[in-house]
């Protein structure tokens, strides 16, 4: 349970205390559960759709000559991705990388933010509310080229304050409740089927009109938000918070145990960040290697386009996640359950045989646009099972051990481990002009062996700190 007022450690509120709403259940799961994915849906429909089409923005709208000029806080956005980054350009094709990569650090770095008011000042209701608006604001804005760093800002903002909506998740069972691992599974598999279909619709809308594809992003965050309100009531309340300044006197005290459970935490999303490398350069180098490495395919009348890889990855990943969630439902069923640490080691090894691929595939085709796309629908495949292992595993993991007082908090620590991989995936695309493809894919496969390695340290020698599955 992670819906608690800061001073009470119990884990979640008993049966006699929970209204009709809370107890109501959908195949074996609480219905808050059914209406947090369904919103994830809308959210990371607006947002995936965005962010497909940001890069080709960037380049084509804000770093035009005739634009830059005229938007606000442009020379400041173009200032900071050159301190950061140093592209060859300010207004060639790696200043557009360069602030695509500032926009995925940062992106995932908000949350942070947006734990600290929902659990200390706002409360998580009222904290997504506010976030998702936010974000709708946003991205309607985004269709004014002369607002496009203030949308972008205002957006970001947003989506910190609705990263509490994982939190609210886990809120919804108490901690030695096995359906909590299923639960984090189905909840990404909403996020998975708006990456595979959104990207196709708002990539088309953009040939024609930028305009209409935020617009529609921004519509898909409004329902979003009709949802979430609408379902509030089978969600647990938020616990009356103190909109006074946090004193000395008010700090929240810690028992050694949560203490220990709190450095765990902080080294397992450092070792997360290390794993993820495979996966999270799918928005970055391997879109790069990609557009010069596989052979032209057309099906039918259509031509596939490199930006056509987030949908395929998107419909992999949704059937990768489904056959993942059903394989251990079964498994668990009739054997000893695998805890939530046995799952990620195995996800984690799975993922560092993804990049392997690819370095195969190019030592063995090296000139240009000869790669199948058999290989990366193979490589996509064993990523995507790895993922599904692993990271939202990892999510149930940490929501465990995470102090009841401040799970929202660590929640946001742990997904700050996709922010710190997006600053080394934007390193190592960096690479991708000066090494030959195989020891690039090769590089990234040896970090995430290595990560696995100190996933596996912490297994052994910090098992008394793991919590225990129960069956139902």
């Amino acid at each position: 349970m992670t819906e608690l007022i800061p001073e009470d450690p119990s884990p979640i509120a008993t049966t006699d205390q929970l209204s009709s709403h809370l107890q109501k259940a959908l195949w074996g799961q609480p219905f808050g559960l059914w209406i947090a994915s369904l919103t994830e849906f809308w959210i990371a429909a607006a947002t995936y759709g965005m962010q497909s089409i940001l890069i080709l923005y960037i380049q084509e709208v804000f770093l035009d000559p005739n634009t830059i000029g005229s938007v606000y806080g442009g020379n400041f956005l173009l200032w900071l991705s050159n301190a950061l980054y140093h592209p060859p350009s300010l207004i060639g094709v790696g200043m557009s990388g360069a602030i695509m990569a500032l926009y995925l650090a940062i992106i995932y770095a908000m949350p942070l933010l947006g734990a600290f008011l929902a659990d200390y000042l706002l409360g998580r209701n009222l904290t997504i509310i506010l976030g998702i608006a936010l974000s709708s604001l946003g991205l309607a804005l985004l269709a004014i080229p002369s607002l496009f760093v203030v949308s972008i800002l205002i957006f970001l903002v947003g989506v910190g304050f609705v990263g509490s909506l994982k939190a609210q998740v886990g809120s919804l069972y108490s901690e030695t409740d096995r359906r909590r691992s299923d639960a984090y599974q189905i909840y990404s598999i909403g996020i998975q089927v708006a990456v595979m279909f959104y990207p196709l619709i708002t990539g088309r809308i953009a040939l024609t009109s930028w305009k209409c594809a935020f617009i529609l992003c921004a519509a898909s965050m409004l329902l979003a938000c009709i949802t979430y309100v609408k379902g509030q009531k089978y969600f647990p309340p938020s616990p009356p918070i103190s909109w006074t300044k946090l004193s000395k006197n008010s700090k929240v005290k810690m028992t050694v145990l949560e203490k220990k459970h709190i450095t765990l935490i902080l080294f397992i999303t450092l070792l997360f960040a290390v794993c993820s490398l495979p996966n999270m350069e799918l928005n970055d180098g391997y879109l790069i290697w990609a557009k010069e490495a596989y052979a032209p395919i057309q099906i039918f009348w259509y031509k596939f386009q490199v930006s056509d890889l987030y949908s395929l990855d998107g419909f992999i990943s949704t059937v990768t996640a489904v056959i993942v969630l059903w394989f251990w439902q079964f498994y668990d069923k009739h054997n000893k359950p695998v805890g939530d640490m046995g799952k990620i080691l195995i996800g984690t090894f799975i993922a560092c045989l993804g990049p392997l691929i690819l370095a195969y595939a190019s030592f063995k085709y090296p000139n240009p646009h000869q790669v199948s796309l058999w290989w990366g629908v193979l490589f996509h495949t064993i990523n995507d099972f790895g993922f599904a292992m692993s990271t939202m595993i990892g999510l149930s993991l940490v929501s465990r051990l995470a102090p009841a007082k401040i799970t929202t908090i660590m929640i946001s620590v742990f997904w700050l481990h996709i922010c710190l991989c997006n600053i080394l995936v934007g390193k190592l695309a960096s690479l991708i002009e000066t090494i030959d493809a195989s020891t690039f894919w090769l590089l990234h496969s040896g970090f995430s062996f290595i990560g696995l390695l100190g996933l596996i340290f912490i297994a052994i020698y910090c098992k008394n700190l793991l919590p225990q599955e129960k069956n139902l």
